[in-house]
Parts: structure tokens; C-alpha cells; sequence
């Protein structure tokens, strides 16, 4: 677990199979986190959500539990390798409900654990109405894999919504941008770039330069203005800058 220094921790208690902390974020009120460790072995694992249940204090607390379960919700979250026994399933769905806690979701991939052979969503957050009530804006974001067979997992917590970037205009090329004497320029300068690596990696830096060549475009002509000017039913272009 890792927080910056502007989070206040109190740890509760420290187990093999959970840590259980109170959180103060800025101007938030304190909440309390569990991070959780189902247990390996699937004989044992109705001891896990035993203690899970042990740990509910209150239905009214604001409460997150997160990390590795060891178990799957649904059969959906598992690719490969033998079917899931359902009584598995239900068992862990029935602890989540009588710890009135529901799933935050994701972003990123559908997975949190591989053996290269079966995928599973093992890891996860779980959260209680009131919890999720105070942080209805967050989000568990699963992060690229590591060494570790699990993916690490990052919780954004956030009371508000995210800010809504403007609506980007579409690109658009001028033909009369050729006319100008710095054309050549600028779209040898935004080119220019030499394509290194495999040939997968050219395809992605040649994509990644078009699209810097379409920015350096727009940029130059936003500081380029044309005015227009009729002599002898002749059109000028006279350029200056702004």
C-alpha cells in the first residue's frame, strides 16, 4: 500500500490476511480501508469470508475493502482452465452481501491474475453504500502487469466529478497553406524524424508522427493570418503574423 503525504493513516490492526487502517483526506471525513487477503486454499476460503464478516462493524460505516480475494463473482471473470465450482462463487457473493459491499468495478483489462495459461479476476474494491455515496466519482484502475502474476491495482478516490476537457476542433488542411513560404518548412520540421525499431515499432512512431505533423500544421497556420486583397481582378495573399 502506498499514499502521499498529504493522506493521514491510523492503523487499526495488522493480520496475516488483512491490514485495516482510517484514511483523512483533506477536507474529507475519515473512512476506514481493509486490505484484504482471501486465503489461498479453496477449503479455507470460507474462513476468509467469515473473517470478513467479523471485520463489518457497522452497515452505516464508510467503509473499502480491496486487494486479492483468491475467488471470482461470476464465471465471466475467468478465462481457462477448468470451470469454477459455483458453490465457490456463491459463498464469496454471500459474504459481500452480508457485509452489504458491491463491486467499484474497473478500468483496464477484464483480469487481475494470469499463470499464462488461465486468466481470473481475483483482485478488486468493494465498497459500502456510504462509502460509495461519499466517493460516487471513483474509480479502480488496473495498471499494466509487473513481475508479479497479479496486476497492481489503483484506486482513485474522488467525491467529484472529473473535469471536462474542451471538445477538441476537428483538424482541418487548408490548401492555401501551400501557397505560404513556410509550408515546406513546417512540414519538414514536424517529418523530419527519423523512424527507428522494428517494424511494428516504425508503424506506431510514423501514426504518432502524422499526428505531430497535423498539430505542428495547425499551429503554424493559427499564427498566420490571410487577408485578401482584389488588384486587377488579381487576388494577393498578404501574410504577416499576429
Amino acid at each position: 500500500m502506498l499514499w502521499d503525504d498529504s493522506v493521514i493513516v491510523n492503523v487499526r490492526h495488522v493480520d496475516f490476511f488483512f491490514i485495516d487502517i482510517d484514511i483523512t483526506l483533506p477536507g474529507v471525513e475519515t473512512w476506514r480501508f481493509t486490505g484484504f487477503y482471501g486465503h489461498p486454499e479453496t477449503g479455507q476460503r470460507h474462513v476468509s469470508w467469515d473473517l470478513l464478516r467479523s471485520l463489518l462493524s457497522s452497515i452505516s460505516e464508510k467503509w473499502l475493502v480491496m486487494s486479492d480475494f483468491n475467488e471470482i463473482i461470476s464465471l465471466d471473470e475467468k478465462s481457462g482452465g477448468p470451470l469454477r465450482n459455483f458453490g465457490q462463487m456463491q459463498a464469496f457473493r454471500d459474504a459481500l452481501s452480508d457485509c452489504n459491499l458491491e463491486d467499484l468495478g474497473a478500468v483496464g483489462g477484464p483480469f487481475t491474475w494470469s499463470n499464462s495459461r488461465t486468466k481470473e479476476r481475483l483482485d478488486r474494491g468493494l465498497g459500502s453504500p456510504s462509502w460509495r455515496g461519499l466517493f460516487s466519482y471513483s474509480r479502480v484502475i488496473h495498471l499494466p502487469p509487473s513481475q508479479s502474476d497479479h496486476i497492481p491495482l489503483l484506486l482513485e478516490v474522488k467525491s467529484e466529478p472529473p473535469t471536462q476537457n474542451r471538445r477538441r476542433r476537428r483538424f482541418r488542411f487548408e490548401e492555401i497553406w501551400t501557397s505560404h513560404s513556410q509550408f515546406p518548412q513546417a512540414v519538414e520540421e514536424a517529418w523530419g524524424q527519423p523512424q527507428l525499431g522494428n517494424p511494428m515499432l516504425q508503424v506506431l512512431n510514423g501514426t504518432a508522427t502524422v499526428l505531430e505533423c497535423k498539430r505542428h500544421l495547425a499551429m503554424t497556420a493559427a499564427s498566420i493570418y490571410y487577408t485578401k486583397e482584389c488588384n486587377n481582378d488579381v487576388n494577393t495573399y498578404m501574410v504577416g503574423k499576429y
